[in-house]
């Protein structure tokens, strides 16, 4: 009996490591970086930063796309978001729709093989004085 639910498991397991994850992980390196806000209380400045290294690691022999997230993807934390759609009537309380926030820069999508379905890719122009923009 134990050895069928084990058998059963893996199987899960085995169907689990097929199941498309929406992005490109094969030659994707990943590194955790820490930042001092303190230095970039200037409004845009951290921002500014990301997109130089952003482009400066572009430049790099071999690299073919650089971008940024604050937490990477399938990780078990991180902001939840609650949103409406304009024209549908209100949700009830607790049951409203809610999405994984997470922020990126610009190049992010394309350097993980993320398909835009609807909406525009970022750029270094959408700020948090510009119009918010949605990605699908």
């Amino acid at each position: 009996m134990a050895f069928v639910l084990v058998n059963g498991a893996m199987r899960a397991f085995l169907r689990l490591q097929n199941t498309p994850t929406g992005f490109v992980s094969d030659n994707v390196l990943t590194l955790h970086m820490s930042v001092s806000l303190a230095e970039y209380e200037a409004r845009g400045s951290y921002g500014r930063y990301l997109g130089q290294l952003e482009d400066r690691m572009g430049r790099i022999p071999g690299v073919q796309g650089v971008g940024f997230v604050q937490y990477l993807p399938l990780q078990n934390w991180g902001w939840t978001g609650f949103f409406s759609i304009p024209g549908r009537s209100p949700y009830l309380p607790g049951h409203e729709p809610r999405a994984e926030r997470r922020f990126v820069t610009p190049e992010y999508f394309t350097a993980l093989g993320i398909p835009i379905r609807r909406g525009r890719a970022f750029n270094f122009h959408d700020t948090s004085d510009s119009q918010m923009v949605d990605i699908d």
